[in-house]
């Protein structure tokens, strides 16, 4: 998918296997758990442990024939894809484009001084964890 590195099919415990043909365990990541409860996940930005990269992960549960939740789908998105995004938006006259991270604050925006003054000084694309909102 555009945008994505990968994807993840896990099996309920965590053990996971990328569509790049990777081992990995998720059992600990936050989108797992959820999509495991049986709802739909979305967390970042975090370092993804396969690739070492700032990311974005998207999350579904899988169920089987009988409704029952028997492992979770998940999509690996780099943020260099939400950051050519905003880029792009800098020509947008009388207004700011920005993403926000539900917990973390603005991570990204196509005017740098829209974090800077929001978030206590940080930079775009930087984390926001622990700024005054």
């Amino acid at each position: 998918i555009p945008g994505g590195n990968y994807f993840i099919l896990a099996d309920k415990d965590g053990n996971g296997v990328t569509s790049k043909g990777v081992s990995c365990e998720i059992a600990d990541r936050q989108y797992f758990k959820t999509a495991l409860s049986g709802e739909s996940a979305v967390e970042g930005p975090i370092v993804a442990r396969t690739t070492g990269k700032i990311s974005i992960y998207f999350a579904v549960p899988i169920h089987d024939s009988n409704n029952k939740i028997i492992g979770v789908l998940a999509v690996n998105t780099n943020t260099a894809m939400l950051s050519e995004f905003t880029k792009r938006m800098s020509g947008i006259d009388n207004g700011y484009m920005f993403i926000l991270d539900k917990k973390e604050g603005m991570i990204l925006a196509n005017n740098i001084e829209t974090i800077s003054d929001r978030n206590g000084g940080s930079k775009s694309g930087e984390s926001t964890r622990g700024a005054k909102r």
